[in-house]
């Protein structure tokens, strides 16, 4: 969730042993988040850099 907030991307690869594996989107980590923790997370990738 860092790297998304700091590079301000929705999707990031999922690496296993130097192979692409798949891609994890905001959404997806944002449906297994506590509702707290979800609010921060809106509320920096929203944010005007």
């Amino acid at each position: 969730m860092h790297a998304m907030e700091e590079h301000r991307t929705r999707r990031l690869p999922v690496i296993d042993e130097h192979r692409l594996i798949g891609v994890i989107t905001e959404a997806e980590l944002a449906r297994h988040l506590p509702e707290k923790q979800l609010r921060h997370f809106v509320e920096s990738i929203c944010a005007t850099p």
